[in-house]
């Protein structure tokens, strides 16, 4: 479904406010998702995965249906698993976790699911020996 699609498509809700509010995610997502080259419909999880993390931030979305008027950890601050390249399912909580371990890793340039620096092993977010 192209952009002109879903506004059209969305002419059609104006009156249902949930309706109106799930066009506005769905439109940022799409516009983000091609701008970025991912899909639409995991921009949309982060989206609102954010959001129900964040409710304090829903107004805000809501007012111009825009991530700009989000914190720029929006991506990376919600509440709901996601799936990794890998096919590791990842919690935020651990993921956030495995990041700021990561960050005290020096000098090592392994991706955060293949790292297996002490920081990591010791938290139990990298596998032990390479496994």
């Amino acid at each position: 479904m192209t952009l002109p699609d879903l506004q059209r498509l969305g002419q059609e809700f104006d009156a249902d406010p949930v309706a109106t509010f799930i066009r506005k995610v769905a439109q940022a997502a799409q516009a983000i998702g091609f701008q970025a080259g991912v899909g639409g419909m995991e921009t949309a999880g982060g989206i609102i995965s954010y959001l129900a993390a964040h409710p304090e931030h829903i107004a805000a979305f809501d007012k111009n249906g825009s991530v700009f008027d989000l914190p720029n950890d929006w991506l990376t601050d919600g509440c709901l698993t996601w799936m990794a390249a890998d096919g590791k399912v990842w919690h935020p909580d651990e993921a956030r976790a495995a990041r700021e371990a990561k960050k005290r890793c020096k000098g090592c340039a392994a991706p955060l699911h293949e790292c297996t620096c002490p920081n990591l092993v010791a938290a139990g977010l990298a596998p032990v020996g390479g496994e």
